[in-house]
């Protein structure tokens, strides 16, 4: 380019167009890194759908888990029903003579 254009010498607009040269170079780059960023952002997706998935089968576990704990505390309940009914009944009948026998303790009745 010889002279001026417009009231810009030669000079000056060799170095506009360095300047947009650059900026354009920089912005390829910066849509280079955008692109692989949308495909990172598409891979968490996919990662987050099969996060949720997990957390909603482990959630499903964790009801079952809860229904067969209270089954088991129903359970262990009527077991120390039983259990400690009969025991009640072992005590009542064995307890009056082990007092008396080992602690010289006279028990007419247990209740």
């Amino acid at each position: 380019m010889q002279g001026e254009v417009r009231g810009v010498t030669a000079e000056l607009y060799e170095a506009i167009v360095a300047i947009v040269d650059h900026r354009v170079a920089e912005i390829k780059v910066t849509r280079q890194d955008f692109d692989e960023l949308k495909s990172v952002v598409k891979e968490l997706a996919e990662a987050q759908k099969e996060t949720d998935k997990s957390l909603q089968e482990l959630a499903l576990a964790q009801a079952r888990t809860e229904n067969e704990l209270r089954y088991l505390a129903r359970q262990v309940g009527v077991i120390s029903d039983t259990l400690g009914f009969g025991l009640e009944d072992i005590a009542k009948v064995v307890l009056p003579g082990y007092l008396e026998r080992h602690l010289s303790v006279r028990v007419d009745k247990l209740k």
